[in-house]
């Protein structure tokens, strides 16, 4: 009924758009619009901003986020293990009516119902090493990967690198089961690949 419903207010307004361009005639005086065109406003309120101070804040805000991100430490070894991403639920799942579909207590593997089409690499960004590492893998122009640092900034790194880069957090970290950099990580069947990656040090660190 809803969809129905949709679609009749859809139809309704299509109509009316295409009503609104008959020319009835004038009746009464006209006068000329007084509001002020919308795109000149976004583009005067453009003009008017203190970009250098929006850039300033958004490092700040990088800066600070990079305080919070935990740390790993790096590989020792090359190696694969793989992690069952199966975690249990902490509160109830109900559906539509109001019913519980999943209890509290269900374990649930959201690779059996979602495959995760994109991969992971995970780096310090504070490590030279490991940057010029990951320039070198098929994953820097890999339009799939997306990059989850443990340190460093990320702002600067995205501008250098050409792509997002995103902290890592505790919880990221916990659910795929990361425990050094550089890592990498992709689905294998209804678990997930950890590649970890052994990156010698630069000399003089």
């Amino acid at each position: 009924m809803r969809i129905l419903t949709a679609v009749f207010i859809a139809a309704l307004w299509a109509g009316t758009a295409q009503a609104a361009v008959v020319q009835v005639g004038n009746t009464g005086r006209v006068y000329p619009i007084a509001e002020p065109d919308f795109l000149e406003e976004v583009e005067q309120a453009a003009r008017a901003a203190d970009w250098n101070a929006i850039a300033a804040q958004a490092r700040q805000s990088a800066r600070q986020a990079a305080r919070k991100v935990t740390p790993l430490p790096r590989a020792q070894e090359t190696r694969t293990r793989l992690v069952d991403p199966t975690y249990e639920l902490d509160m109830d799942i109900p559906d539509e009516r109001g019913n519980i579909r999943f209890a509290r207590g269900h374990r649930f593997n959201p690779l059996a119902y979602m495959p995760l089409e994109r991969l992971y690499v995970w780096f310090d960004g504070n490590d030279r090493a490991q940057i010029e590492w990951y320039k070198t893998t098929p994953y820097y122009k890999d339009s799939r990967a997306s990059v989850i640092i443990t340190g460093g900034d990320p702002l600067a790194l995205s501008r250098e690198l050409g792509t997002s880069t995103y902290l890592a957090n505790r919880q990221i970290i916990a659910r795929m089961g990361v425990q050094v950099v550089p890592s990498i990580v992709h689905q294998q069947g209804e678990d997930l690949a950890v590649m970890e990656i052994y990156v010698p040090k630069k000399r003089g660190r």
